[in-house]
């Protein structure tokens, strides 16, 4: 199962077989930076608060304390 994995983690991220095998042993951690340059994903957020602002003033308007 986890060759299966690291072989389609490969595949999708460009990275060869041995570093998703390599990097997936053991503690590897890396920032948003890192997984973006790594292909994990595709862009990160800089702020949380951007993203979530909208929904909170959705909220308080729902419940009338806006």
């Amino acid at each position: 199962m986890r060759e299966r994995l690291n072989c389609l983690i490969a595949n999708e991220t460009g990275q060869s077989e041995e570093r998703v095998t390599a990097d997936s042993d053991g503690n590897f951690r890396m920032d948003a930076t890192q997984a973006q340059e790594y292909s994990l994903v595709a862009r990160s957020l800089r702020t949380r608060s951007k993203s979530i602002e909208p929904m909170q003033s959705s909220i308080s308007d729902r419940d009338g304390t806006s």
